[in-house]
């Protein structure tokens, strides 16, 4: 009887499919995926341009509504007072440039900036109403650094939205009044 190596021996009875020269399936399907990332990515790089310009359209559209009527701090808190969500509303989409005397310059618990005009003069109320004004755009920020407390001012800004008892608003810009 003939030797036969171990190697040339199959116990499974079976024969081994010989080997494919070439790339493997998934090292095919690997650069076929990457390419189709490669040609879509192209198409969501002109989406997103195309989004950021129509944005940046719809945010001067906006702007251009914003008429910032003008009107003192007591008159804004009165009107605040007749109907919150109308004025909230209201400004928050014409803006609105109130002034009066800065009564507090301070920062809340999510160190946000603010300040608030109203009556300097003691009132009967406990907490008399002012006007809350935010202040997180860099441009306001900038102006705040030189107010201090009982200077007037003149504050373009816009509604938060929130219908709060009295005027919530956020600063675009901060002068002192003439």
């Amino acid at each position: 009887m003939p030797r036969r190596d171990r190697d040339d021996d199959d116990d499974s009875g079976e024969h081994q499919k010989p080997r494919k020269k070439g790339m493997p399936t998934w090292a095919i399907l690997l650069i076929a995926l990457g390419a189709v990332v490669l040609v879509c990515g192209g198409g969501v790089t002109a989406i997103v341009i195309f989004a950021v310009g129509t944005w940046n359209k719809a945010v001067q559209q906006v702007e251009a509504q914003r008429t910032y009527p003008t009107m003192s701090a007591d008159d804004l808190i009165k009107e605040w007072g007749q109907n919150s969500a109308a004025a909230a509303q209201k400004y928050k989409v014409s803006g609105v440039a109130v002034t009066g005397k800065v009564k507090e310059i301070n920062s809340n618990l999510h160190n946000q900036t603010y300040l608030e005009l109203g009556e300097l003069q003691p009132s009967k109320d406990i907490f008399p109403p002012t006007c809350h004004i935010f202040v997180v755009q860099q441009q306001a920020k900038s102006d705040l650094a030189a107010v201090k407390v009982g200077d007037t001012v003149t504050v373009k800004a816009l509604a938060t939205g929130q219908t709060q008892n009295t005027p919530w608003l956020e600063a675009v810009s901060i002068s002192r009044a003439k």
